[in-house]
């Protein structure tokens, strides 16, 4: 059984927007509670988890945010935290220095499309985000939801991010609410067309697995089960993602006793053969999954990874 790299940890579902590609703020406001995260963080170090991104809803509506970000860090697990930014000014202080991997959400250069998108009015708070983050020294990296209607965004919203100094990440859309929401071939063409410019992310492995129609439950590339362990507010393993759960696991006993459970081991062994799994192209979960298999979705992926690393750390 391979070892988890990564923890997506849901703090809560409570969100203060309304974004037209998300379904979560439409689910019961659970929140975790601090203590069991503590324990869990501790039981995750011993697993081998390297990354956790605290992420919901909202991740900022969660008051020991701060807390926990310390505990992770002190443990040596790397931090990665997603905002809409209505919070972020207000939370900034508190939040210095805790996250290696601040995402600030931004979808146009539009101000009425991006809100209109969030369904809340957040873009003027993103502006505030990225100079008083700025100000702080922090160097958040601009995440881009890539739709059909954003696509013609992401010329002026580069050169905005990168004029700035900071990178911008095209993560497209996926569809998994059962609507037809998801970026069209068309599109994920010309994105995988863009060249590589500095300060841009644009992992071309999650392009070209839409283009040859998605996972093949037949020859799957997924790894979540194995390389993610996804943590609901409530205490439970959702297996075998969370945008498809087939299982819950009670942590009441621990992770290590969750993950020895025949319901855990069934997940593993059916991770991307699932029916649902058919075509499937969640890029927070191939992500990882890429680093399995030395095929071309892995060059592509670790050039990308290697580019971002280059332009954010390395280049002047």
């Amino acid at each position: 059984m391979y070892k988890p790299i990564l923890c997506f940890y849901y703090l809560t579902y409570a969100c203060n927007a309304r974004c037209q590609f998300c379904d979560i703020w439409r689910r019961h406001p659970h929140t975790a509670e601090t203590a069991k995260v503590q324990q869990h963080l501790r039981q995750l170090k011993e697993l081998g988890v390297r990354y956790i991104d605290f992420t919901g809803g909202e991740p900022l509506l969660y008051e020991d945010l701060p807390q926990l970000l310390e505990t992770a860090s002190r443990m040596g697990m790397h931090t990665t935290i997603t905002t809409n930014c209505i919070l972020y000014p207000q939370r900034a202080q508190s939040l210095k220095g805790l996250v290696d991997f601040l995402h600030f959400s931004l979808d146009s250069a539009d101000s009425n499309q991006h809100d209109s998108l969030r369904g809340a009015e957040c873009f003027n708070k993103v502006m505030e985000s990225i100079e008083t983050a700025r100000q702080l020294g922090e160097k958040p990296d601009i995440l881009m939801t890539v739709t059909n209607k954003t696509f013609n965004q992401i010329e002026p919203l580069w050169k905005f991010v990168s004029s700035k100094g900071l990178m911008l990440i095209l993560n497209p859309v996926f569809n998994y609410t059962g609507k037809d929401d998801d970026l069209d071939k068309e599109f994920a063409l010309k994105m995988l067309q863009i060249p590589y410019r500095k300060f841009l992310y644009n992992n071309k492995a999650f392009l070209k697995l839409r283009l040859e129609g998605g996972n093949n439950t037949q020859k799957t590339r997924c790894r979540a089960v194995s390389s993610t362990v996804v943590i609901s507010p409530n205490g439970n393993i959702l297996l075998p993602c969370f945008h498809r759960v087939k299982h819950k696991v009670s942590l009441l006993k621990g992770i290590s006793a969750a993950r020895n459970t025949e319901t855990f081991r069934e997940a593993l062994v059916y991770q991307g053969r699932y029916s649902f799994c058919r075509g499937c192209n969640i890029n927070c979960y191939f992500d990882p999954s890429f680093l399995y298999l030395p095929d071309e979705l892995f060059f592509r992926s670790l050039i990308a990874k290697a580019k971002y690393v280059y332009d954010k750390f390395i280049a002047d």
